[in-house]
């Protein structure tokens, strides 16, 4: 909450523009703050609608196409043989039998198929 009240205390509740929307939805990414029932009830209680601000900010056409540029750099190059080794391994990675030191091999082979695959700029961090 802290976090989320500093961040808001910056702007009027009643009168903020998109480029001020913009702003706090790019500072709550930056904070790892994610949308959700919590953030909206939090910003309630600072006196933001978290539904009007997240509207204003995807109202720009400069923020829609930064984000449509993002999400599609954000994509697997992966080739059906390696989808199907995924799913046997997130499969095998499941079954309660399996050792720790299995455990940690599956996610090893997981990770490097997230590195081979993700783009120049990366997809997801695997750290086990």
């Amino acid at each position: 909450m802290q976090v989320i009240a500093e961040v808001l205390e910056e702007y009027d509740a009643g009168n903020f523009s998109s480029a001020d929307a913009r702003a706090i939805v790019e500072a709550f990414r930056r904070a790892d703050i994610n949308p959700g029932q919590a953030l909206a009830g939090d910003m309630s209680t600072a006196g933001f609608d978290a539904k009007e601000v997240g509207g204003a900010a995807v109202s720009s056409g400069d923020y829609k196409e930064a984000q449509l540029a993002q999400s599609q750099s954000l994509t697997l190059n992966i080739t059906d043989q390696m989808l199907q080794e995924l799913n046997q391994l997130l499969g095998s990675f499941y079954i309660d039998k399996l050792s720790d030191e299995d455990r940690k091999n599956t996610l090893t082979f997981i990770r490097e198929i997230f590195e081979q695959t993700a783009s120049e700029n990366g997809l997801i961090n695997v750290t086990a």
